[in-house]
């Protein structure tokens, strides 16, 4: 009996750990009057799809089902390229769904539906024609209010100093009211400032050099001569 128990227990181990079966595809066929991809397992599966681009394509990958043939393909009509199907990895086979060049699909609109636990379709949208990719331009910068600068109250810098009283000539306040001829000369009657003149004679007595420059006068209206 205990041989007997023992034998048992050695062919369940055995039995667990022999390798499971591996799923089989048991058929796949594009509909292209549908734009439809049905293909069904002998077992049930979870397949997992896709889009990618360069050249555009759907790949749906059957995780745990081996091929017995390792490539086969169908093919398309119009937009679609053609049909293929591989051994993606050792365990993973691969449906994939070619578009043709200048067409592509819309992602949003590829759906995997499953009529049973192995009976899938993979639906697609209507192929649209590609438009040409726009030359990359320079985007225009946005448009940023310039903000108004008001104009600074400060006064430019004089290249020159102001005239103040300080280096101002004194004489050019006086005003011319009347001349007179005199034996000695001439008298001239001002009003305002009159600046001293400094006159230095030579030993004749004639006017040599003068430390101050010639007055300026500014003549009255009715100034009277005599």
């Amino acid at each position: 009996m205990q041989r007997f128990l023992w034998l048992l227990a050695t062919a369940t181990t055995a039995l667990l750990c022999l390798p499971a079966e591996a799923a089989q595809l048991q058929r796949w066929q594009f509909n292209n009057a549908q734009n439809r991809l049905e293909f069904s397992t002998d077992t049930k599966v979870e397949p997992q799809a896709q889009m990618l681009f360069n050249p555009t394509r759907v790949v749906v990958d059957l995780p745990g089902v081996k091929l017995s043939a390792p490539k086969q393909q169908q093919a398309g009509k119009g937009a679609i390229q053609q049909i293929r199907l591989g051994q993606f990895t050792r365990d993973t086979a691969r449906l994939v769904v070619e578009v043709a060049p200048g067409w592509t699909l819309d992602p949003k609109q590829v759906r995997v539906k499953a009529s049973s636990a192995t009976d899938w379709a993979l639906e697609l949208p209507e192929p649209s024609r590609e438009t040409n990719p726009r030359p990359v331009t320079a985007e225009p910068a946005p448009s940023t209010p310039i903000s108004s600068t008001p104009i600074s109250s400060t006064p430019i810098a004089q290249t020159t100093p102001p005239l103040n009283p300080s280096n101002a000539n004194p004489l050019l306040d006086a005003v011319v009211l009347e001349v007179q001829s005199t034996s000695g000369g001439l008298l001239v009657k001002t009003s305002g400032r009159v600046g001293s003149l400094k006159l230095e004679r030579s030993r004749d007595r004639a006017v040599s050099s003068s430390t101050s420059p010639l007055p300026v006068f500014r003549v009255r209206s009715g100034f009277r001569r005599r």
